[in-house]
């Protein structure tokens, strides 16, 4: 009972609560698992103890009428505010506009992706099919062809931090339903020419064992 009257026990118990709130919301900033509980339980758990704790300062406000009696309750306020300025702040992070956006599918419906953005930054994800999300953030440089990561080995799949800017043509049949088609047959196929991302290594020789990822130019404005 003494714990539960005393303002700066249940301060600190209020504190206590919050903190690893807003520390799990960093951690899944960079990672996001498929089936999550361990945020919404943990904020669960520290609104349940600010609001018992709220009714404790509101039956000693009726007693004392004293505005100090509502100061745990001022730190649990403050907890949620900290909670929603840290969210804000992190979501801020993933809305700066795509210049290119590059991907690579592997082992069956897994991918791998890195967003290019306006503000020099990039954000690299590894999505697994039906499973947890990583991400990584960082700086990049582009020098001719080349673009610079300040990181390299994104789990495994993107082991250096150079790649290499390579236009291919790509060869694509134009179908037309017309008479012409049907006198003469198919007109010559389309040559469209794609970008692809190709890993370095410290000499600037292409990595032959590495994955190559494909830049998809339809992709602009915003990506999250």
């Amino acid at each position: 009972m003494k714990f539960a009257i005393n303002p700066f026990l249940r301060t600190i118990l209020i504190v206590a609560a919050w903190f690893p709130c807003i520390r799990q919301l960093y951690l899944d900033f960079n990672h996001s698992h498929f089936f999550d509980i361990a945020f919404p339980a943990l904020v669960l758990l520290a609104s349940i103890i600010s609001f018992l704790s709220f009714l404790v300062d509101y039956v000693r406000y009726k007693t004392d009428k004293k505005p100090v009696s509502f100061a745990p309750t001022t730190i649990s306020l403050l907890g949620i505010a900290a909670l929603i300025v840290t969210n804000h702040h992190l979501k801020q992070q993933d809305k700066t506009p795509t210049v290119f956006y590059a991907y690579k599918s592997y082992e069956w419906l897994n991918s791998i992706s890195i967003d290019f953005r306006e503000n020099g930054t990039y954000k690299c994800e590894e999505s697994i099919f039906m499973g947890d999300r990583y991400f990584t953030r960082g700086r990049y440089l582009i020098k001719d062809n080349i673009i610079y990561l300040d990181k390299s080995n994104f789990y495994d799949l993107v082991k250096t931090d150079k790649l290499l800017m390579k236009t291919i043509p790509k060869n694509v049949k134009v179908k037309k339903s017309n008479l012409l088609t049907l006198l003469f047959g198919p007109s010559r196929p389309d040559t469209l020419p794609e970008t692809y991302l190709f890993q370095l290594d410290h000499r600037g020789d292409t990595i032959p064992s590495a994955i190559v990822l494909r830049l998809d130019n339809d992709i602009s404005g915003y990506h999250n």
